[in-house]
């Protein structure tokens, strides 16, 4: 697998935004999509997407490492998905709460 620049990660990034937003059918779920995107990009680069540091690793493949374990995070901090869920089936399709 090629080392990724700063520029191609970007390219990269683009391509799996769009691959998985026609997946996903939007960005309702925006800390489950950024999750699923920066799993993808991570396993796309195989042993180059394992980096932390060192003179073996691309500065985009850094940044693609740091990515998928900030979103990890996101995913904790912007609450579980299934609050997300019960807040799009209560606001949008006025779905009662659950008991």
């Amino acid at each position: 697998m090629a080392d990724f620049g700063a520029g191609e990660l970007d390219a990269f990034r683009a391509e799996v935004d769009a691959w998985l937003e026609a997946m996903w059918g939007g960005r309702a779920f925006a800390s489950s999509f950024a999750q699923e995107r920066s799993e993808v990009m991570v396993e796309a680069m195989d042993r180059q997407g394992r980096g932390w540091n060192g003179e073996d690793y691309a500065p985009g493949e850094l940044l693609a490492v740091r990515d998928w374990l900030r979103s990890k995070g996101n995913s904790i901090e912007g609450g579980a998905s299934e609050i997300n869920i019960n807040l799009v089936s209560k606001r949008v399709l006025g779905l009662p709460d659950p008991k």
